[in-house]
């Protein structure tokens, strides 16, 4: 099993455990964007949110600082991709699942 594929079923198990039914990996009160809106208010985009958030925090942890400054980078052109879906759920759905293919392309 890869070390991808380790950390993803680790990530979902904690979401499984979670005993919160909006498990985003951020505050879901207060001012929030469309985007974030739309992710706490959907089961299955928060799962993925949290999902990503813990692989992606995991991969920084055991990474050298080449991959980090990558990882960081990309992340941040992710969310900025991400953003641009408004509320569409669809559109949120695909960009997590990119976003949680793209982490097996990394690598040290």
């Amino acid at each position: 099993m890869s070390r991808l594929s380790s950390l993803f079923l680790a990530g979902a198990a904690l979401i499984a455990l979670s005993s919160a039914a909006s498990a985003a990996s951020f505050s879901c009160y207060g001012n929030l964007t469309y985007t974030e809106r739309a992710i706490c208010d959907n089961p299955n985009l928060s799962n993925l949110d949290s999902v990503m958030a813990s692989t992606y925090f995991q991969m920084l942890g055991g990474s050298s600082k080449t991959l980090k400054r990558a990882l960081q980078r990309d992340q941040i052109g992710w969310l900025r991709s991400r953003n641009s879906c408004g509320a569409n759920v669809g559109c949120l759905s695909a960009a997590y699942h990119n976003r949680l293919s793209q982490f097996d392309t990394y690598g040290d």
